[in-house]
């Protein structure tokens, strides 16, 4: 009987043991592929032309999964969500960010670090770079910083708790208000008895269409809203890589200006034939100088009503 007793016990740790390695191994395999995953996503967004007026869509998958340009029905909405990003990623992620100097940074983020299990301490510094980094290296771009999101543990598995959620959204609140940063509480959308709504979750964490549709009309007004820091004729600029390319005709891009006087596109029209034309800079001075002209004169006096 001791023998048998001693037997199964040596055969219960072996058990214990190997589960503990097996696992071990699993969590390596897939922390490795997602570190390939975010340098092939990172290293592709580097490749992606930059365009003036950009809002850009930053945080780890919550972001990712979002098709934010179809839901705002705007092409200059992008998506620079990575899987598994923590605070630390994006970070790593600022001046290709910045590069373009896009008008609105919409940023998410901190998930992931509360599930690796840092301390708030810890992720606030880094969050606070985060934001810094973005002020200095393109000071006009306007940043809004959602609250992370609840999880439904009774739905799955969650590794992280809405009440340690919480706790970092207050301390993000206060972050943002010290650094003159828009924060968008989205937690309490998404909460019902301070739990992940389960509409729009099927596994407790990731949201489902219902969520983001949500998400989006519950942002809307800051997405859509010109940008307050940029000035009027931001999008006249030259492209900074390619110094060749011009912007595009304004009534090929009704994102920018979606409603213009139609003495406006004349004075714009002209502007982009001299423009394209012409990539000398003197010849840049002559058609910005009869652009203000153009925009100064008189429009053209309406036909009197009976008149042929």
């Amino acid at each position: 009987m001791p023998y048998s007793l001693l037997l199964n016990l040596i055969l219960l740790l072996v058990g214990f043991f190997a589960y503990r390695y097996y696992r071990a191994q699993v969590f390596h395999a897939q922390q490795v592929y997602l570190q390939k995953y975010q340098q092939r996503h990172a290293a592709h967004f580097q490749t992606l032309p930059n365009q003036n007026g950009e809002i850009l869509f930053v945080g780890d998958e919550w972001i990712e999964e979002g098709p934010w340009d179809e839901l705002f029905q705007n092409p200059m909405v992008k998506n620079r969500g990575v899987r598994g990003n923590a605070t630390e990623g994006v970070l790593s992620r600022v001046g290709e960010l910045t590069e373009s100097e896009p008008a609105k940074i919409f940023l998410l983020v901190g998930h992931w670090d509360l599930n690796q299990g840092l301390g708030e301490a810890e992720i606030l510094k880094s969050y606070r770079q985060v934001l810094t980094e973005i002020k200095v290296k393109s000071p006009k771009t306007e940043i809004y910083a959602h609250s992370l999101l609840p999880v439904n543990p009774q739905l799955g598995n969650t590794r992280r708790t809405n009440a340690a959620t919480l706790s970092l959204n207050q301390k993000l609140e206060a972050l943002c208000a010290e650094l003159d940063v828009k924060y968008l509480n989205i937690f309490d959308d998404f909460a019902n008895a301070k739990v992940l709504n389960a509409s729009y979750t099927d596994n407790g964490e990731a949201l489902n269409g219902a969520g983001y549709n949500l998400w989006k009309n519950r942002i809307e007004k800051w997405v859509q809203t010109p940008s307050q820091k940029r000035p009027f004729l931001t999008f006249l600029k030259r492209n900074k890589k390619s110094p060749l390319k011009r912007r595009k005709n304004l009534r090929k891009n009704p994102a920018i200006f979606p409603k213009i006087h139609p003495h406006l596109r004349i004075a714009f029209e002209r502007y982009e034939k001299i423009i394209l034309a012409f990539s000398d800079c003197k010849w840049r001075f002559f058609a910005e100088l009869d652009f203000v002209f153009c925009l100064l004169s008189p429009p053209p006096a309406k036909p009197a009503k009976g008149t042929a």
